[in-house]
């Protein structure tokens, strides 16, 4: 490499350590009794009223930025070769005025059995304490 490039990318790094320092890095972990995704069961095997699953991710969040991604993973089993779902997610949070919003892009991965997978943009909107959210499914074969 030449000089130049290695200063220049010495400069970048150096610009970008403020937002490193303040980037946070959460994890969350459950065990629930019964997983519904928009009111349907991702366990579709058993009868009973109680349908254990695992779910854990982790959220990076990069400083007063406002972009964040994310990872979240829950057991299912409704689609044929699968026993996971793992989500990932990106997005930017902002204010205008007294409004909270939120946009970003979501994917839902089925890694045994690609036929569930789909991916969403998302736009959601906060004030004081109601929420509204739109999803809008990007996916030709939305669970085919």
């Amino acid at each position: 490499m030449t000089r130049a490039i290695i200063k220049t990318l010495g400069v970048a790094l150096v610009a970008t350590l403020p937002m490193l320092a303040s980037a946070q890095l959460t994890a969350n972990v459950s065990l629930t009794t019964n997983y519904k995704f928009r009111g349907q069961d991702q366990d579709t095997s058993k009868v009973k009223a109680v349908k254990p699953a695992l779910q854990g991710g982790f959220d990076y969040t990069f400083g007063e930025t406002g972009f964040y991604v994310g990872n979240w993973n829950s057991s299912v089993n409704w689609l044929s070769g699968n026993s996971l779902e793992s989500d990932l997610y990106g997005g930017y949070k902002f204010k205008a005025g007294d409004v909270d919003l939120d946009v970003g892009l979501l994917t839902y991965i089925y890694p045994g059995n690609s036929a569930g997978n789909t991916t969403e943009v998302y736009g959601a909107a906060t004030f004081g304490p109601v929420t509204a959210k739109y999803s809008h499914t990007l996916s030709k074969d939305y669970f085919a």
